[in-house]
């Protein structure tokens, strides 16, 4: 029963295929801003005075 508790394969395929899909979307965003700010455009990095960090921005 330990399957039907975790759903069907093909449930745990979809997860896992929309999962690694996210992050590719998330790499080419960051990939994407980069090249962004390399040739002029606005900055997505924000630096934390107090701890001297680096932050991207409207990043969880």
């Amino acid at each position: 029963n330990h399957q039907a508790r975790l759903g069907t394969k093909g449930e745990l395929l979809m997860k896992r295929d929309l999962t690694k899909y996210l992050n590719q979307l998330r790499r080419a965003k960051i990939v994407c801003e980069r090249h962004i700010t390399a040739n002029g455009g606005r900055s997505y990095l924000l630096v934390d005075a107090s701890t001297n960090k680096t932050n991207l921005a409207n990043r969880k």
